[in-house]
């Protein structure tokens, strides 16, 4: 296997052939594994450029072949491919940090996990998160399920395969051929976890599975994998003898479902762990926002349905609901906007929301990264309006940059401030 080489980017950043990156040089290999990726996923997450891609609002890493490729949010100004590897370091770690505080991985991981935050690639952090998670299940003992075998017995059991047992006794062979339920670790989420425990050991995407999967492995002796579990994934729902399995087939599914490149084995492995920062930035608002309601008693709910038109529906991001019944809408955008002027699109979403969901305001809430003053005005005549918004996903300070995690407080109070305005 080739030695891995990693570099850091922001989203939309381009990357061409012939470019340096610390000590890394894009190559036309790279680029062309890229471009098969790109076919492979119609698209989704870069597009194609001279010589190069470009790439999308999508974040995370990247694997293709011994090019890692960590794709972090351009949340400030000061985020820029051009700085030194050493300067990308606190944004990196501040990426990983927020991913921690919205539940999509863990950096309680032990001593290794701060090791590969300085030293490896997230790629190591995101298996060791995998890895351990499905530990933690085989400890605990893996779920069964009575699962249907056919086999020869050497006691009546189950239903008598006549034809099997037939060929048998001619042959005046000992024993039952049957068909019956076994209660085994065959359940479909252990199935499900071995086929991902397997594309990780075979696609070799990081160093800790050098230790831990034969540990893990051993739990699963007797269980074979699933042929095709990508349908079955969005579809599955837990139950309280399987809850316990949530968090390692939250992690599986990056693995195995076709929304992302594949994971391969050869010479051209790939693997991505890649997320859209729309969805992440309106999470990590609505978690913010949960944190800081269970603190007020103010409830705020996320994705309220609403009937819109012939079995259509609304879904607004964020639904904040204040004392007297009065409903404000959050709806996250994930724009880099340099003045407070939402375009016509947005704004009729909003119309629509405050229509629907009976909201008294409606606030467009973007990231702030040109200090931008927010602004707010009514919809017409009516007493119902909207408000351009714009809060900080992380503050930068003396040179460096740190989470902000008083953003919930920031957002709740825009909300009660409109709200309190359109009584």
């Amino acid at each position: 296997m080739s030695r891995e080489r990693v570099i850091q980017l922001f989203e939309h950043d381009e990357l061409k052939v012939g470019e340096r990156l610390g000590e890394v040089v894009v190559t036309e290999r790279d680029v062309d594994i890229l471009a098969r990726l790109h076919r492979q996923t119609r698209g989704r997450f870069y597009e194609l450029i001279h010589r190069g891609v470009r790439f999308k609002q999508y974040v995370g890493v990247l694997k293709a072949g011994s090019l890692t490729i960590e794709l972090l949010p351009k949340g400030g100004r000061a985020a820029k491919k051009t700085l030194a590897a050493d300067a990308k370091l606190p944004w990196r770690s501040l990426f990983v940090q927020l991913l921690s505080r919205i539940g999509y991985i863990q950096t309680d991981l032990g001593p290794r996990a701060s090791v590969y935050l300085q030293h490896g690639s997230l790629i190591d952090l995101y298996v060791l998160h995998f890895l351990q998670a499905v530990r933690a299940l085989c400890r605990e003992g893996l779920v069964r399920a009575y699962v249907p075998r056919s086999m020869v017995r050497t006691a009546l059991k189950g239903q008598i395969q006549f034809r099997q047992q037939m060929t048998r006794e001619l042959r005046g062979i000992v024993g039952f051929d049957t068909r019956a339920a076994e209660y085994e670790r065959g359940h479909v989420l252990n199935r499900v976890l071995l086929k991902a425990l397997l594309k990780v050991k075979e696609s070799r995407l990081s160093r800790v599975t050098e230790d831990l999967l034969p540990e893990i492995l051993g739990y699963f002796e007797g269980v074979s994998p699933i042929d095709e579990p990508r349908q079955l994934l969005p579809a599955f729902q837990f139950d309280r003898r399987t809850e316990r399995y949530r968090t390692a087939m939250d992690l599986a599914k990056p693995i195995l479902i076709s929304s992302y490149p594949g994971v391969r084995a050869g010479a051209d492995d790939t693997f991505s762990m890649l997320f859209d920062m729309n969805q992440v930035w309106e999470r990590f608002i609505f978690c913010e926002l949960r944190r800081r309601a269970a603190k007020s008693g103010i409830k705020v709910d996320r994705q309220v349905s609403a009937a819109f038109w012939e079995g259509r529906r609304l879904r607004p991001d964020i639904v904040v609901h204040l004392e007297g019944g009065r409903r404000v809408v959050v709806d996250t955008k994930w724009k880099e906007l340099r003045s407070p002027d939402p375009s016509d699109v947005d704004l009729r979403q909003m119309f629509a929301y405050n229509h629907q969901i009976k909201a008294v305001h409606s606030i467009l809430l973007y990231p702030d990264i040109h200090g931008v003053e927010g602004k707010r005005a009514n919809f017409g005549d009516s007493a119902h309006g909207c408000s351009a918004e714009f809060a900080r996903i992380w503050q930068e300070r003396e040179g460096g940059v740190a989470l902000n995690r008083a953003v919930g407080e920031e957002v709740m109070g825009m909300a009660v401030r409109v709200g309190a305005t359109n009584e």
